[in-house]
């Protein structure tokens, strides 16, 4: 039950009568007043002393300019700091609240200043700020009653959210279209609102992307043919590819298609399932759906983000079919408008470094995998094994190799397990640069694994130790050394290849029975 506490406080006019009634439910203090002709300088002063908040003007006129003004108070259960707003904005002024803890508790300042000014930054931040009390005022009240009034309130939650997620409240924003959504499931506000509930999940980060996913779901199931439905496939499909879910993506995108076709949205869609199908490494896929998006649209028609997506799209498709010149002119256009520290623009230098190889344009892909190198704390394991891999190319084309690979090597034996298919992969490029010994002792930072990476290099261990036996002229050595590391190797298609260069190694050395042995499967 609302108990109301009327406090003992300076009264006006003579009147034996305070000028505000406080009201505690035991959730939140209201307050009402019924007085007409009050000074400004004294409502302040008196709600202030009701409330046990401090008062301060930023500048003494304004003072003198709230007791030059006369204000009506006619307010029955308000929010107090809604309420000194109203007295401010009546004398011209404007208030702000600075609540500092004090002792385990909360002590609050009302500082009176000016009017926001609706051309500065600031001014525009108080004034949404303003416009979001208000907001919340309204909807303290009873919202249920139906007809007109529940529009107006489904209408002001709709306002209210999209200010609050303008200053990046994106959870409440979120929460407050939740209840709008339970006060009237089937109004039409509803699919806005889904959506908007939506983008503000999907905003608020990771943990909030499973309730961005599901109210996409509910709009694309409940309201198929409202426009809102393609902007959630749209938005559905970001999520996905947030969520690292590239093949789901793609098949929830597909059989979406015919329901966007002709809608401003289906760029984005094929845009968006090209993008999946590049991160599953497919790019025959991803040349299908740009075809796709082509037939019905020109992409030098395509603006801003689009754009930059199609760019790289493409730069992709033509540098993993060794179109060299084809994919430098896209990835030159994307990493010209890309923004910095960003892991696509990454991605295309290793691609443009790829490019320029095949084109023979050896300083620009040097330039190009030097880019990538500088951010490859940017990339994902393929991109940064991707990236690794054109660093040395560059460098063995411009006659830098051995400090390429050098510089590689240092990189890896800091932390072999941060990346262990990094570390196979230098390792077989030092065995190819006829390098054994330094791929020998790479090896032997992944070789104890008990899981695949360390059965792979077993494997090189023993395809590098045997390189290195017949280079060095020490074939002799080689079957027993090897037969110590086969037991340990589990792959049975690397198990034979084990066996057949030790049955290949007592060939040479006309060894024939042991040849055959080991050619069987039997090492000895």
């Amino acid at each position: 039950m609302l108990r109301a506490i009327v406090l003992a406080v300076a009264t006006f006019g003579g009147s034996g009568d305070p000028l505000f009634t406080v009201h505690d439910d035991g959730k939140a203090r209201t307050v009402s007043a019924n007085r007409a002709a009050v000074p400004g300088d004294l409502a302040l002063r008196e709600l202030s002393r009701a409330m046990g908040w401090t008062l301060r003007y930023s500048a003494q006129a304004f003072e003198k300019t709230l007791a030059d003004s006369l204000v009506d108070l006619s307010i029955s259960a308000r929010g107090p700091r809604t309420v000194a707003n109203l007295i401010a904005i009546a004398a011209g002024a404007d208030v702000l609240f600075v609540d500092r803890e004090v002792d385990g508790s909360t002590a609050t300042e009302l500082v009176v200043v000016a009017v926001p000014d609706p051309a500065a930054q600031e001014g525009r931040r108080r004034l949404r700020e303003w416009a979001i009390e208000w907001y919340r005022t309204f909807l303290d009240e009873d919202t249920r009653a139906g007809g007109e009034r529940l529009a107006d309130a489904l209408r002001v939650r709709m306002q209210l959210s999209e200010l609050l997620r303008s200053q990046g409240a994106l959870v409440e924003a979120a929460s407050i279209l939740e209840k709008l959504y339970e006060l009237a499931p089937e109004h039409d506000y509803v699919p806005a609102a889904l959506l908007r509930m939506a983008q503000c999940w999907f905003e608020a980060g990771p943990e909030t992307w499973p309730d961005a996913e599901r109210r996409a779901r509910d709009l694309t199931r409940l309201h198929p043919a409202r426009p809102e439905a393609a902007q959630a496939t749209v938005l559905l499909g970001r999520i996905l590819i947030a969520e690292a879910r590239w093949s789901e993506c793609v098949a929830t995108l597909e059989r979406h298609t015919l329901s966007l076709a002709g809608t401003p949205e289906i760029v984005d869609l094929y845009l968006l399932m090209a993008t999946a199908q590049f991160r599953l490494g497919d790019p025959d896929a991803v040349n299908r759906t740009l075809s796709t998006l082509e037939d019905g649209h020109r992409p030098e028609q395509l603006g801003g983000e689009q754009r930059r997506d199609w760019l790289f799209l493409r730069g992709y498709v033509a540098a993993e079919h060794a179109e060299g010149k084809r994919a430098s002119r896209f990835l030159e256009q994307y990493v010209a408008s890309a923004p910095d520290k960003d892991e696509r623009k990454t991605i295309a230098f290793v691609l443009l470094a790829k490019a320029y190889l095949v084109e023979q344009r050896y300083v620009q892909a040097r330039a190009s995998a030097l880019a990538a190198r500088r951010e490859r704390s940017l990339l994902d394991r393929t991109w940064s094994r991707a990236s690794a891999e054109v660093w040395a190319s560059t460098a063995s084309a411009l006659g830098e190799e051995d400090r390429a690979l050098l510089e590689l090597e240092v990189e890896v034996r800091h932390d072999p397990d941060a990346d262990p298919e990094l570390v196979l992969f230098l390792a077989d490029l030092l065995r190819g640069h006829g390098r054994h010994q330094r791929a020998l002792g790479l090896l032997a930072k992944v070789e104890e694994r008990r899981d695949e990476f360390g059965d792979r290099a077993r494997l090189l261990r023993v395809e590098a130790m045997y390189e290195q036996a017949v280079a060095g002229g020490t074939l002799a050595r080689f079957p027993a050394e090897a037969i110590l590391v086969a037991p340990s190797i589990e792959d049975p298609t690397r198990q034979r290849r084990v066996a057949e260069l030790i049955g290949t190694a007592y060939e040479r050395l006309g060894q024939v029975e042991k040849a055959a042995d080991a050619f069987r499967g039997v090492l000895r």
